[in-house]
């Protein structure tokens, strides 16, 4: 029997360029500072040669969450968490962006993990869960990026 995954897509547009965009997905010391993400506390455990080694903590049904992951821009511009430790081990977050016009920004985030053990029975409602989440994060990270007017860190600036 092979590896039970769940893989979700979910579309999104936020009214920013395409390289602001991109760079608030890879400012994890912004999304720290300014608390960008409601209920999830991150700690950056390493940041060099591009990529950032963060642990998330936060509450799925009552219980505690704890993950390792890595966070990079890949070879074509997306963004890219690949889960390390914890449950999600062996997962990828993937945000892939597209430019609308020079001021609107499509996205489609990519979430492919790993069903292990009780969470192949609990698919449905950890689909859901993770659904909510994810719209949840999306939104917080749209107030972000247009609301607060995010401006990224100039070293991040570069476009790909």
């Amino acid at each position: 029997m092979g590896e039970s995954r769940l893989v979700l897509n979910i579309d999104c547009r936020f009214r920013r360029p395409l390289d602001v965009v991109r760079s608030h997905f890879l400012d994890m010391r912004h999304h720290v500072d300014h608390d960008v993400h409601k209920g999830v506390r991150y700690t950056i455990l390493d940041e060099r040669d591009d990529r950032c080694r963060v642990v998330q903590r936060f509450k799925v049904l009552g219980m505690t969450k704890r993950d390792e992951l890595v966070l990079y821009r890949d070879g074509q511009g997306n963004v890219v968490q690949d889960f390390v430790k914890g449950e999600l081990a062996g997962g990828r977050l993937t945000l892939r962006f597209f430019a609308d016009d020079a001021d609107t920004t499509k996205a489609t985030l990519t979430f492919d993990v790993p069903l292990r053990g009780i969470n192949r029975l609990l698919r449905p409602v950890l689909q859901r869960v993770v659904v909510k989440t994810a719209r949840q994060a999306l939104e917080e990270d749209r107030v972000d990026l247009e609301e607060r007017g995010y401006q990224p860190p100039a070293i991040q600036r570069v476009a790909v």
